[in-house]
């Protein structure tokens, strides 16, 4: 079993940025597996999408693995290129962790997402346009007990929303988790606008709440990815007032 330790930097990884995903089996449907090069004793294979006329749509490239000891996988990093002549507005990888224990082979699957349309108070312009690179990485590190050494990492780009709004990967773990940061963020400021309006619109009395270390309790929130989303709504209008002043956020709680 994994020890107290690891299980608390899991939920930490948690988050910050990842949730947890379901275990791969791979398919003979998809494109074979890609064995890269051993890095700090750890495999890296990608499971790269299926091809679209002769096209890998989303490519991930270049991965980079560290390690201090067999049984710890300290970062993951890797690029993400867009083959597509549509830019993309949100994405997930699926990073499975291949590791063995008392002769067992077992799995971990986190799932990593950039979203750049996350909320139209926070996403500015600028999307993953066509034919350009993105870097990523898989927030760490990730400690097993003594007795468990990694033996690879595989990647998969497990989901993809496009500008057009067409996706890949309808239904993934990505897709869901994704969604629910939105939903937690428009709860969020829905929460905020409520409080703001009863004030009288006075901004002093509600700026505790975007000074506190975390979103309140009681904004029914359902899950971790939705107080992620709030909480980085919130972080956006307090640097908002930090950067640019009051008559900024009084804008954003006014739309």
């Amino acid at each position: 079993m994994l020890s107290k330790s690891f299980l608390s930097i899991v939920l930490v990884a948690l988050f910050v940025t990842l949730t947890i995903a379901w275990r791969k089996t791979d398919s003979p449907s998809r494109i074979a597996s890609r064995q890269m090069p051993q890095q700090a004793g750890i495999k890296v294979l990608l499971d790269q999408l299926p091809a679209i006329q002769g096209v890998v749509p989303v490519e991930i490239l270049r991965p980079s693995v560290s390690s201090n000891a067999p049984n710890q996988v300290e970062d993951v990093t890797y690029v993400v290129r867009n083959n597509m002549d549509k830019a993309i507005s949100a994405l997930a990888v699926r990073k499975t962790v291949v590791y063995m224990q008392g002769g067992r082979v077992s799995t971990l699957s986190t799932c990593s997402t950039s979203d750049y349309a996350f909320h139209p108070d926070v996403s500015g312009p600028r999307l993953f346009g066509p034919h350009t690179e993105e870097s990523m990485d898989s927030a760490g590190p990730m400690r097993f007990e003594d007795d468990v050494t990694v033996k690879e990492v595989r990647l998969q780009v497990d989901y993809v929303l496009f500008e057009n709004k067409t996706v890949i990967g309808k239904g993934s773990e990505g897709e869901k988790k994704i969604d629910s940061m939105r939903l937690g963020a428009r709860k969020y400021k829905a929460w905020l606008v409520q409080r703001y309006a009863r004030s009288g619109k006075s901004l002093v009395a509600i700026l505790p709440l975007l000074q506190a270390d975390h979103v309140p309790g009681g904004l029914d929130l359902d899950d971790i990815d939705q107080t992620l989303g709030a909480e980085r709504y919130r972080l956006h209008l307090l640097k908002k007032f930090q950067t640019a002043g009051a008559s900024e956020v009084e804008a954003y709680l006014n739309r």
